[in-house]
């Protein structure tokens, strides 16, 4: 029995060590960015996939909502996944997000920061052969609510998407 007792210590440490790594690596969430005084809004939302239990992810997928000119344009995905991406090293990621509006593929990159639980945001590659915007954004996750009450805003708009 004492053997048993002398080696908690360690699975207790390795326990700790492991969740703080997980966590390292999670860029599950929502993401909000206000930019140029609400001009522009962009909002995503992350979430693993094909998680394992007790694994790392390392895949996930997502949507996304930008609106453009004080609302006079939207490129909103809220019925499907428009955004994957998957872990090319530590705290890095890359992948594609659809857009809605043009239909096109764009390359991204995603740098998670865990000591801020901040992420970067790059479009590093523009679908249809436009030239990316330098624009790098930082935002830290944001609170369920807010995205509930965005959500059901947008709803409310008197929009017609055909």
């Amino acid at each position: 029995m004492n053997r048993y007792k002398r080696g908690l210590p360690i699975v207790f440490a390795l326990v700790l060590l492991f969740s703080y790594y997980s966590n390292a690596q999670d860029i599950s969430g929502t993401y909000r960015w206000d930019l140029d005084s609400g001009r522009r809004n962009f909002v995503i939302s992350l979430s693993p996939k094909n998680a394992i239990l007790g694994t790392i992810p390392t895949s996930f997928q997502g949507e996304h909502c930008g609106i453009f000119n004080y609302g006079s344009r939207m490129d909103c995905s809220y019925e499907e996944y428009s955004i994957s991406v998957n872990r090319i090293s530590e705290n890095l990621f890359t992948g594609t997000i659809l857009s809605a509006y043009s239909l096109a593929v764009s390359e991204i990159r995603i740098t998670y920061f865990p000591e801020s639980e901040k992420i970067r945001w790059e479009v590093t590659k523009e679908g249809g052969g436009k030239k990316p915007s330098s624009t790098k954004l930082l935002s830290s996750r944001c609170d369920d609510a807010v995205i509930a009450k965005l959500k059901e805003d947008l709803k409310s708009l008197p929009l017609s998407f055909s």
